[in-house]
């Protein structure tokens, strides 16, 4: 199993519990998908941000780029 953002993990509980919020056949559901992929994409650039600062500080580290990193930890962002 792929390691989970905050993000990513609230949203499987908020499914859980409201499942109509993921119904895409309705206009409610289209539009809490919709603010949750933009949160999820800010939530990603503050992750590779954050590894990017970190790489400055640890140069001498063999560390994957920023992306990668993100991509390798949390499966590019799958849910």
């Amino acid at each position: 199993m792929s390691n989970l953002t905050a993000l990513q993990q609230a949203m499987r509980i908020v499914e859980q519990y409201a499942p109509q919020l993921f119904d895409t056949y309705n206009a409610n559901g289209r539009r809490f998908i919709d603010e949750m992929t933009k949160l999820l994409d800010v939530e990603r650039e503050q992750i590779i941000d954050a590894h990017k600062q970190g790489q400055e500080f640890a140069l001498v580290m063999n560390m994957p780029d920023s992306k990668e990193y993100y991509n390798e930890t949390y499966k590019g962002g799958e849910q």
